[in-house]
């Protein structure tokens, strides 16, 4: 799964060591978006034919990260997506946890954020997404449509809404730009490439919010992400030819 494929590949991290990825887990988040195959067969062809990709990586604090971190909103559908909804709905069931959560239990928390050498803002939200590798399945964190993983930079989406109908809105925004691979148009969606950022969560929360990263929730505030650019070295599917002359 993608916990263990970012245990593995942190290690590698930095270090020029090419990994490899045969994906069983629910969700297969990295895999999908490099276009490693989800077979096992054709995983292991692609260990033995394809080529080595070089990608960025991340860092959470001390904490190496290959896919995607989430602070808030994110953490909690995680949480909340049981054994049962992931056993019959596979990803989607996180898209069911996320539309139940907004309905019932929206946790807006307040936060300073500093993005890149930008003077520290305070503002409030209910998720802020922060993306190195990601299919378009991973919703929230499609404020630009796509996330480029050898750009040298993170794709940060935060959310605005301030009520549960609004914050549908974002999510109905990002589920549309996932599917025509462009940036959201809601002004309720803040989006942003960096390479870094700073998150520093008020103690005064109702209900601090949890650290979701690569899939294993967390409890950590403050946390500053920074890009490793070209940090991995993934053996991946050999390019299309069309891709290769681009």
């Amino acid at each position: 799964g993608d916990g263990t494929v970012s245990e593995v590949a942190g290690c590698t991290m930095d270090t020029g060591i090419p990994f490899a990825a045969i994906p069983r887990g629910t969700c297969n988040a990295f895999s999908t978006a490099l276009g490693i195959p989800t077979n096992v067969e054709e995983a292991c062809n692609n260990i033995l034919f394809g080529h080595i990709r070089v990608i960025d990586g991340g860092m959470c604090n001390d904490i190496p990260f290959i896919n995607l971190a989430g602070v808030g909103f994110e953490a909690g559908l995680v949480d909340n997506a049981t054994r049962e909804l992931k056993n019959v709905f596979g990803n989607l069931a996180y898209t069911i946890s996320g539309v139940q959560q907004t309905l019932k239990q929206r946790s807006p928390f307040k936060c300073t954020i500093a993005i890149d050498d930008h003077p520290t803002q305070t503002i409030e939200t209910d998720v802020i997404t922060v993306a190195n590798v990601a299919p378009n399945s991973s919703i929230f964190a499609q404020g630009f449509g796509e996330v480029i993983p050898d750009d040298g930079l993170f794709e940060i989406t935060i959310s605005q809404g301030s009520n549960p109908l609004e914050s549908l809105e974002g999510l109905a925004s990002l589920w549309i730009s996932s599917v025509v691979k462009a940036p959201s148009k809601s002004d309720k969606i803040l989006r942003v490439r960096a390479k870094t950022l700073t998150v520093d969560c008020d103690p005064s929360n109702e209900h601090p919010p949890k650290l979701l990263l690569d899939g294993e929730v967390l409890h950590i505030n403050p946390v500053t992400f920074r890009i490793v650019p070209n940090g991995l070295h993934v053996i991946t599917p050999m390019p299309d030819d069309d891709e290769s002359e681009q």
